[in-house]
């Protein structure tokens, strides 16, 4: 089976991070149709469009293209996959956040978290469609509540699957707010100076709250 990703390596504070890119490739075309690949994304466009991440299936978009399920795992691999295709975006940021995780020892997620971020956000030709991906969340329709199903079922709960201490799912939450709120801070409404700051001084500032997000003692609730 084809792979939809692929791993390059960004430099960053706390050493060398993989981050998983999307690579389209296909190692062959249903006969008679040169389209497949295209025809299986738009299907998948409008079935995430109509029912949203959660809703949406491999089957229903193999039945709504006209083709065998298998094909479309063929060409995409798993549903995660396929959505980040639908997005024409060329970083997986789940998959990267499972690969900074898996890579980090306790302590250093934070600092490595931002790096490879803005390591990618950075890059002037991943910039722009990942600026229009986040710009989709803030607003309203049906690909904003895609997106956002997308980020806490796949982005947060990979952070808290693998997240050790007591309320996992507050702790990612967290995180993802001071996240999101960098890159939109840093990205979409370009506040100065953070827009300029170099990545590493960010990294070295927003580490330590994440690892503590992360790692801390979080005050009880009603406190």
């Amino acid at each position: 089976m084809d792979s939809y990703s692929t791993s390059v390596e960004y430099g960053c504070t706390a050493g060398p991070t993989k981050v998983w890119t999307v690579a389209r490739g296909r190692k062959g075309r249903r006969p008679g149709s040169p389209d497949t690949q295209d025809e299986i994304l738009q299907a998948a466009s409008r079935e995430f469009a109509a029912k949203g991440y959660d809703g949406a299936t491999i089957r229903g978009v193999a039945a709504a293209a006209g083709v065998d399920p298998a094909l479309v795992l063929h060409y995409f691999g798993t549903k995660e996959q396929l959505f980040i295709a639908t997005l024409h975006v060329p970083v997986n940021p789940a998959a990267m956040v499972r690969g900074v995780l898996d890579d980090a020892q306790p302590g250093e997620i934070g600092e490595r978290l931002i790096s490879t971020m803005l390591g990618v956000w950075d890059a002037t030709a991943h910039r722009s469609p990942l600026v229009a991906v986040l710009r989709s969340v803030a607003g309203e329709g049906p690909v904003a509540d895609t997106v956002r199903q997308f980020i806490e079922h796949s982005i947060i709960a990979a952070f808290a699957q693998r997240l050790p201490g007591p309320e996992p799912q507050l702790r990612a939450v967290l995180i993802g707010s001071q996240v999101i709120g960098l890159l939109v801070g840093r990205y979409v409404v370009r506040l100065e100076p953070l827009a300029s700051t170099d990545p590493a001084r960010l990294a070295a500032i927003y580490g330590p709250t994440i690892d503590r997000y992360a790692y801390g003692s979080l005050p009880p609730d009603g406190a």
